[in-house]
């Protein structure tokens, strides 16, 4: 069975895989976070939108990890946890039904870690 990197990498081509989006898929199988805040651009939440694009997170990815059997197989209980990334595009999770929580944490402003 491929792990889920290298499913995600199979799916996701056009662009490749981010810095950030290569953590995510590491990250999830152990059910640990995928922390992003040293990718560039500083922490600070409100100023996302300058931060490099190896800190996007695609929508997409995530959407396919909650809805795509062979992924979502993959994913630990604990779901899916990332820090200090942008996700980019519309996340649309309507009548899913996850498996697992997915956790997306927010600095405060002005916060350095």
């Amino acid at each position: 069975m491929a792990t889920l990197e290298e499913m995600a990498r199979l799916r996701f081509t056009d662009p490749p895989l981010s810095a950030a989006e290569e953590r995510v898929v590491q990250a999830a199988p152990g059910g640990t976070e995928a922390d992003c805040r040293d990718l560039g651009g500083g922490s600070d939440p409100e100023k996302a939108d300058t931060w490099p694009a190896p800190r996007n997170v695609r929508a997409g990815l995530i959407r396919w990890l909650c809805v795509d059997r062979e992924a979502r197989e993959q994913v630990d209980p604990r779901g899916i946890q990332i820090r200090g990334a942008r996700i980019t595009g519309g996340l649309d999770l309507s009548f899913t039904k996850a498996l697992f929580p997915s956790w997306v944490f927010r600095l405060p402003s002005g916060t350095g870690s």
